[in-house]
Order: C-alpha cells, then sequence, then structure tokens
C-alpha cells in the first residue's frame, strides 16, 4: 500500500520531469495539471485512494517522460530557425570579421614560421612601413624574443667558423646593438641564425632617452634615423636577464654587452668602469661606446687624452678581475685622419689595450639623402654608411697592423656588402638598421650568401680574403676621382676637419636659437642668468669655430694652388666652394638669429619701459658682422664665380634633378608593382575565406536537413506506435468477439444436446 509520503514524493518528480519539457505551452499545460492532482492528493484520507492515486501519478510520470523527449525532437529545428532569424547583420558581419581575422592570423603565422620570402616582401614589410618606426621596432624584439621566426632549415657550413678573441663563433653575421637594448630576445635571435648577439647599450642607472619621435625611416635612402639617447632599464634589470639565461644550459650562444653612460653622468670614467664590473662573469665580450652622437658630449670621449684615461682606469680595473672578458671599442665613422691615428696610437698602448675595435657607430653627415626625414638629428644608419663604414674598416686594419681585430657593421643589407666589409679587414660583421627595413629572412641569409662567396672565391679563411682585397694591411689605398689608386691628397685633412666643423657648428646653432626662444618666452621678473650664461658660452664657441672653418678653407685653397694634377686641383676648389658655401649659410643663419632675439628683446624693453623707467636695459648691437674673425674677400670672390660658370652649374643640377625624378619614378612604379601583387594576394585569401564560409554554411545545411529528416522519422515512428495502439485494442476487441462466439457455440451445442 503507498503511502501519503510516497505519493507526495511522486508528485514532486513529476513537477521536476515536466519543467524539462522544451515546448512551452506543454510545459505550462502539464505543470498546472500535475500540481492541481498534486494539491488533490493532499486531501485523500483513504488507504484506496491514495493507491489509486500513486498508481496514477506512474502512469503520468511514464507519459511526460516520453512527450520530453519527442519535445526536444520537434522543438530542435524551430529553436535553430529562431536563432538564425534572431542573428542580425552587424552579428553575421562580426562573425566574418572573426573568422577573417583568425584564418589571416594563421596564415601570417604559418609564414612567418616557415621564412617565406614573398609573403615578407609583398605582405608584411608594406604593412610595417605603415607603422610607427619605433613601434615596429618593439614589434620586431617581441616576434624575436617570443620565436615567431623559424630556425635556419641548414645548419652553418664549418666554412663560416670564426675564432676570435679567444671565441668560437659558428658564423661570422652576429646581431649588433641597439636593436635588442635590454636582452630581451637573446636566445630568439640565437636561434634564427645570428653568430652572436650584442645587446645594449646599457648604462648604470635606468633613463628614459630623448624625446619621441625619436626614430625616423628613410625609405628611398633604405636608412633609419634615430636619437634614442641610450634609452636603458639599467644595470641591474639586464644583469638579472642574462643571469637567467647562463643558468639555462641549453643556451650556448655568444652575448656581447654594450656599455654607455647616462645622460646625466658627471663622471663617465666611472660609469664605464661599474659597467665592466657588472657583467664580466655574464658576458663573452664588452664593449666600450664612445661614438653615439645621440648623448651630449659622448664622442668627445673619442680625443686622445679622454680616451687613453678611459682605457688606462678600465684595464687598471680589470688587472684585479677573476673574470676578464675581451675588451672592444666602439668608434664613429666621422673621425678625421688624425682622430683616426690618434686612437691608433693610444689602443695600441699596453695600458690603454683593447682586444678589438667595432666599425662603426652612425653617421651625422647627409650626403645624397632624398627621403622626407632626412634633416632630422640623430645618427643616420643604412645604406649611406655602407662605404663609410668599409673604408674605415680598411684604414683602421691598416693603422693597427692587422693586429687588432675589427668587427664590422653599417649598411649591410646582404651576403655581398658583408663579404666586402670582410675583404676590408673584419674579422666578424654585425647588422642593425637592414633588420628594421628589409624583411628578417634576408638577414637570417646573409651567412649563407657569405659561404657561396666563399665557394666562388675558392678561398677557405678570412686571411686570405684580406690578403687578395686590393686593400691589404700592407697597401691600403684610396681611389682617385680618375679611377685610379693614389695617396690621399695633402688637403685631405682639412677638408675633413672642415666638415666636422660644420657638422658641430649646425648642432651648436641649433641649441643657440632654442636658448633664444627659450628665455625670450619666460617671464622677465624670472632669473635667466643660467641661460644668459649658456648663450654667452655658446655665442663664443660659435665665433670660434666660423674663425676655425675659415682657417681650415684657407688651407684647402692654398694646398689646392700648389697642387700639380689638374684632377685633384678642381676636386679641391670645389670643395673650397662647397664649404664657403655651408659657411656663408651657417653665418647667415647666425645673423638672422641674433637680429631676431636682439629686435624681440628690444621690443619686450619697450613694453617694460613705462613701468621699469626710461633707463635702456640692451646697448644697441650690430650683427652685420661675422662672428669671430671677418671673413676674406678672397673667400667672397671665391664663392661668386662667374655667370658662365653659374649657368653650367645651373644645368648640371637640372639634369641631377632630371636623373633623380627618373629614379624617384621607377621606385614608385616598383612600389605600386609591389602593392598591386599584395592586394591580389589579399583577394585570394579573402577568396578562400569565402569558401570556407560558404562550407560552413553546406554544414548548416546538412545538419538542418538531418534534424528535419529525423522529425520525420520520429513523427512517422509515432504514428506507427499510435495505429500499433489501435491495431492491439482492436485485437482485444476480437478476442472478446471470438471467446464470446466460442460460447455462444458451445451453449448452443450444449443446448442441443441436453434437449435430444
Amino acid at each position: 500500500m503507498a503511502s501519503r509520503n510516497a505519493v507526495l514524493k511522486l508528485y514532486r518528480n513529476l513537477i521536476r520531469e515536466s519543467k524539462k519539457w522544451s515546448a512551452y505551452n506543454y510545459r505550462e499545460y502539464a505543470l498546472r495539471k500535475v500540481k492541481h492532482e498534486f494539491q488533490e492528493s493532499k486531501t485523500l484520507q483513504d488507504d484506496k485512494l491514495i493507491a489509486d492515486c500513486y498508481k496514477k501519478g506512474l502512469e503520468n510520470l511514464e507519459i511526460i517522460k516520453r512527450q520530453v523527449v519527442l519535445s526536444d525532437l520537434y522543438s530542435t529545428r524551430p529553436l535553430i530557425s529562431r536563432m538564425a532569424t534572431r542573428l542580425s547583420e552587424r552579428k553575421k558581419i562580426h562573425s566574418l570579421l572573426k573568422v577573417t581575422f583568425s584564418s589571416a592570423t594563421v596564415f601570417a603565422g604559418t609564414c612567418m614560421y616557415q621564412g617565406n620570402e614573398k609573403f615578407y616582401n609583398q605582405v608584411l614589410m608594406p604593412l610595417v612601413k605603415l607603422v610607427d618606426p619605433e613601434i615596429a621596432h618593439n614589434l620586431a624584439v617581441t616576434a624575436a624574443k617570443w620565436g615567431f621566426i623559424s630556425e635556419p632549415k641548414t645548419p652553418d657550413s664549418s666554412a663560416l667558423n670564426q675564432k676570435v678573441f679567444g671565441l668560437k663563433f659558428s658564423n661570422p653575421v652576429g646581431m649588433a646593438a641597439g636593436f635588442d637594448k635590454q636582452g630581451e630576445a637573446i636566445k630568439g635571435l640565437t636561434k634564427m641564425g645570428f653568430g652572436f648577439v650584442e645587446i645594449g647599450s646599457v648604462t648604470p642607472n635606468p633613463q628614459p632617452g630623448n624625446p619621441k619621435p625619436r626614430v625616423f625611416r628613410l625609405i628611398e635612402d633604405k636608412a633609419i634615423i634615430n636619437r634614442y639617447g641610450f634609452n636603458s632599464e639599467g644595470h641591474e634589470a639586464v644583469y638579472q636577464r642574462l643571469l637567467d639565461l647562463r643558468s639555462d644550459s641549453s643556451f650556448t650562444g655568444i652575448i656581447g654587452v654594450n656599455l654607455g653612460k647616462n645622460k646625466t653622468s658627471t663622471d663617465p670614467v666611472a660609469d664605464y668602469v661599474e659597467g665592466v664590473k657588472k657583467f664580466s662573469d655574464v658576458a663573452d665580450y664588452l664593449v666600450i661606446n664612445v661614438s653615439s652622437p645621440n648623448t651630449e658630449g659622448l664622442r668627445d670621449l673619442q680625443g686622445k687624452e679622454h680616451l687613453e684615461k678611459l682605457l688606462s682606469s678600465i684595464n687598471s680595473i680589470r688587472q684585479s678581475m677573476k673574470s676578464n672578458p675581451p675588451l672592444l671599442l666602439k668608434l664613429a665613422p666621422d673621425l678625421t685622419n688624425n682622430q683616426r691615428q690618434d686612437v691608433a696610437d693610444v689602443i695600441q698602448k699596453s695600458k690603454c689595450k683593447v682586444d678589438g675595435l667595432i666599425l662603426s657607430n652612425t653617421t651625422i653627415s647627409r650626403r645624397d639623402l632624398s627621403s622626407e626625414h632626412k634633416n632630422e638629428t640623430g645618427g643616420l644608419s643604412g645604406a649611406p654608411l655602407t662605404d663609410l663604414s668599409t673604408d674605415l674598416i680598411a684604414d683602421m686594419y691598416k693603422r693597427t697592423n692587422g693586429k687588432i681585430p675589427i668587427i664590422g657593421v653599417g649598411g649591410i643589407f646582404s651576403g655581398k656588402d658583408a663579404f666586402d666589409k670582410i675583404k676590408a679587414g673584419a674579422s666578424l660583421i654585425q647588422i642593425y638598421t637592414s633588420n628594421l627595413t628589409e624583411p628578417f629572412v634576408l638577414m637570417r641569409n646573409n651567412a649563407l650568401q657569405t659561404k657561396h662567396i666563399y665557394a666562388e672565391q675558392n678561398l677557405s679563411d678570412r686571411m686570405a680574403l684580406v690578403n687578395s682585397d686590393n686593400r691589404s694591411p700592407d697597401s691600403v689605398e684610396l681611389k682617385g676621382i680618375n679611377g685610379s689608386n693614389s695617396s690621399p691628397p695633402a688637403w685631405a685633412d682639412a677638408l675633413e676637419e672642415t666638415q666636422y666643423i660644420l657638422s658641430r657648428l649646425k648642432i651648436k646653432l641649433d641649441s643657440l636659437i632654442e636658448l633664444h626662444g627659450r628665455h625670450l618666452t619666460r617671464p622677465t621678473l624670472d632669473d635667466t642668468s643660467q641661460e644668459e650664461r649658456q648663450m654667452e658660452q655658446l655665442t663664443r664657441e660659435i665665433g670660434r669655430a666660423f674663425s676655425s672653418g675659415h682657417r681650415q678653407v684657407q688651407t684647402v685653397k692654398a694646398a689646392a694652388r700648389h697642387e700639380t694634377r689638374h684632377a685633384e686641383k678642381q676636386l679641391a676648389m670645389s670643395a673650397v666652394l662647397a664649404l664657403s658655401s655651408a659657411l656663408q649659410d651657417l653665418g647667415i643663419r647666425y645673423r638672422t638669429a641674433q637680429n631676431n632675439y636682439i629686435q624681440q628683446l628690444n621690443s619686450r624693453e619697450e613694453r617694460n619701459r613705462p613701468f621699469f623707467g626710461e633707463d635702456r636695459m640692451l646697448p644697441d648691437i650690430s650683427m652685420d658682422s661675422w662672428p669671430g674673425e671677418s671673413p676674406s674677400n678672397e673667400i667672397n670672390d671665391q664663392f661668386w664665380q662667374p655667370r658662365q660658370q653659374q649657368k653650367q652649374e645651373t644645368v648640371l643640377l637640372m639634369l641631377e634633378d632630371a636623373e633623380e625624378s627618373m629614379r624617384q619614378a621607377v621606385e614608385r612604379e616598383q612600389e605600386v608593382t609591389h602593392i598591386v601583387q599584395s592586394i591580389a594576394d589579399l583577394n585570394h585569401i579573402f577568396k578562400d575565406l569565402a569558401t570556407m564560409v560558404h562550407d560552413q554554411g553546406s554544414i548548416l545545411d546538412r545538419i538542418d536537413y538531418n534534424i528535419e529528416h529525423t522529425q520525420g522519422q520520429v513523427h512517422e515512428g509515432y504514428q506507427q506506435l499510435k495505429k500499433a495502439d489501435s491495431y492491439q485494442r482492436a485485437n482485444r476487441k476480437l478476442y472478446c468477439i471470438f471467446i464470446l462466439a466460442a460460447a455462444i457455440i458451445l451453449l448452443s451445442f450444449l443446448f442441443v444436446l441436453f434437449k435430444t
């Protein structure tokens, strides 16, 4: 006999099962019916009625379970239909964009990992050039850090192995300092195939570097101008990264640490000594960087006295250290011949000894540039640096008699460029700018290209290459303008010195103009004595620079008069013209700046006179003369050539402009071709994506068809169940009729039998 508690529990199960019914209308009807019966069951007192209620509840429970299954099957297609109708156009577009973005990401990642050169040249690099250069630089470091670039498919040949500074390099191609400044991507760069990685420059204390923007692409010139200014996380942060990397037993690469000084440091020697102490136990070699143009006063350390003091202090510390990695010195390409000889003399002294040179850093010269940002302040690297760097390598190789190993860096865009530097005297080479202007894959292939050139030359080692070049250690010669080999002219040093003076003069003029503007915008009552002293000092320095420049021009002019060869005499006179023009332009700019400054000061004085009295605050100053010495009439006469020569120069300039226009037109045509090809490739990608979307639609259609087909089969099965149920009921009726008929026949037979 069923108890009241069992009935209550059963109806609770009925309510729970009814709630699972997916069809809303049927579910509500079933719930109302079950709840009504549930309420009635609470009032029952008779045990028989309770038992009947329990039995009825069990039957209802079985019916509801069957209805739940059928309801779910019947409601599947309407549910999909409702979902499809609810999906708005915006959601469809979002869905398509997600699929497109995901597919493009997978495609790009696959191409990057496989090193697909076509993808790099026609898709990735045109897109990267649309991004801010510094952001692109950081993305490149991140890609190298996380190993997004695949490893070389072939190992380095033994022909590329080099043993320099007592270290064994798998190939002579390394990553230059400035790319991975904080030592984050050393492992990834080594896996990419670089024989060694130099990080930095690293300063003792963290510093942000110069204000942004500070990196500029010169696409037409295949170059970059940067003025980062030693942005560094400091010794401690970089040291911890290197310590963690050294604890990884799987890493066997060679690491160089480039050391710099802080911008606000008052003792540069102490900064470099601290760096040598800090990194000696984690670096394979150390680099003293005294050649960056982006830190004020740094290049002055290349001077003979400063350099001797710096290197002697470092070497005295190194003698007392347990770990003593090789020490290298990085120089600028803008050194004059006298400065180069001074450096060579210093580094060959025992107390100032270095184990190698890195030639060279970026240049401050701006020769034959055509890009938009060519006049930006900073160091220029890339293709314009190729010849400057190679010539410096050959020259310093001769001056040091080939005794000091050299790492060549600057303007390397192919295996041939690297090979030229090795022929000039470099033991190893480094790459930097090409990583930002060209695809990674080309950089990774430089070692392979160099190996092929080794085979073509049929030379097995670097010394054979150097001795085979016309710039061997015993005969480093310069080529004259006629193409034949000749010694440098007597006025070459004066010319280089003048160019250096002009570059420094331009920087000082910029600083003076900036001080003028700052002084004029400050309130009159502020203490401006410090700025006035700075302006006074800069004015004196500019005057001395103009005087020195005039003397150097006169030296070149005097040497040109005694030149016996017509070609070199003509070259010297052209140099005098160019230098005189540059000096005159700078003088005009200086006088204009000073006049504007005086006029604005006088104007401010006039405005302030009603408040401070009638006394004049400034003397009358005439700025019609040159600073320092007055220029000689000979220079002005030399500059103003006869009208015929001016016409010839005008024609030559027009021809040069025409050639430049043709070259730019060809470059634009090539760029347009690349863009068209990129668009075509993207079109193919979108076609593939459209095919994928169409296939997904086909899959949904097949699912819809299967659901509809299943619904039809279930409906047909349900009809068959109903028919079977009706057959079963009909069979029960026939069975009863048969029994009744048999009974009637039996009774009739008995009746007849008994009657007879």
